[in-house]
């Protein structure tokens, strides 16, 4: 039966009255009866503010209604916040809202959808994680966008290591450079032939060198078979020093001795700063040959007394 509220509310005035009365008491009965009428009166607001039987359902339709809306909002902090709360709620439909969503015309949309739904359909979110890669990693909001995506296809491992290798080929800069990165966090070393293939049909450049991001992946997996190609960037008079450095430190996380006689050869063509990072990844080889060359790198910076 339905209550009426009126009749709960007529309860105030008279708690009202007793107030005078309370004026008289001693403390200790007074503070006894301000409780019983603060719960009284918290029992009376809570039976006016609670829903009537039925109205938990259209809420809910409400809400569906617009967090759906706000996916095509023109903000795109509403529209990241309207796939959060999506992805929050435990009614199915709102996750099948999720789901279209991965179709939604606005690129950010699609990328958000997919990272809360990457571990639920691989196959469908993996290409639009894809897509996440083309963000550029120094603007707002795209950086977050971006590391969210890489995150994604990192926590999936080898199971987006097909699409980012086709990555690789896109015309788009930020896309093959962030799938370099991504490669070389996964590790899986089935992307070294295909890493190496686009590391030498990419022309060198001026710093910021994007092959630097490749040469770095090709540290981070550890395969021997980049060694020798990461020993003719260092031996070149084409690669600005930076991309240098990188191939020298991937050149140290691979650990190949083999190649110690090709860097020391490539050593001649290096300025200082990178002579002194070979002789650090000699070092750490556990070569001998490094003592001399950190010998004589000290005795430019700290010359005998004559």
């Amino acid at each position: 039966m339905k209550e009426n509220p009126e009749k709960d509310v007529d309860i105030i005035p008279t708690l009202q009255k007793l107030l005078p009365w309370m004026a008289g008491l001693p403390f200790l009965p007074k503070l006894v009866v301000s409780l019983l009428i603060l719960g009284l009166a918290a029992l009376v607001l809570l039976l006016i503010w609670t829903p009537q039987k039925g109205g938990g359902a259209t809420d809910q339709a409400e809400f569906l209604r617009r967090a759906q809306a706000d996916l095509d909002s023109p903000n795109p902090e509403e529209r990241k916040v309207a796939v959060d709360t999506l992805g929050q709620s435990n009614d199915p439909k709102a996750r099948e809202v999720l789901k279209k969503s991965l179709g939604h015309a606005l690129r950010d949309v699609r990328v958000y959808a997919a990272v809360l739904l990457s571990r639920d359909d691989p196959s469908a979110t993996v290409p639009i994680l894809v897509e996440g890669l083309s963000y550029d990693r120094d603007a707002d909001p795209s950086r977050y966008l971006l590391s969210e995506s890489e995150k994604a296809l990192m926590a999936l491992g080898n199971v987006s290591v097909p699409a980012l290798l086709s990555a690789l080929d896109s015309s788009d800069t930020n896309t093959w450079v962030n799938a370099s990165e991504t490669l070389g966090l996964i590790g899986d070393a089935q992307a070294v032939e295909k890493l190496l293939r686009i590391l030498h049909q990419k022309a060198p450049r001026d710093y910021p060198d994007p092959r630097e991001e490749i040469v770095k992946a090709l540290g981070e997996i550890g395969d021997r078979r980049a060694s020798p190609e990461l020993v003719a960037i260092v031996a070149s008079f084409k690669e600005n020093e930076f991309t240098k450095r990188a191939a020298v430190w991937a050149i140290g996380q691979i650990g190949d001795r083999v190649i110690v006689p090709s860097l020391l050869e490539a050593s001649k063509h290096v300025d200082r700063k990178t002579l002194a990072l070979i002789a650090f990844v000699l070092g750490g080889l556990g070569d001998e040959r490094a003592i001399p060359m950190l010998a004589n790198l000290l005795g430019d910076h700290f010359p005998a007394d004559d």
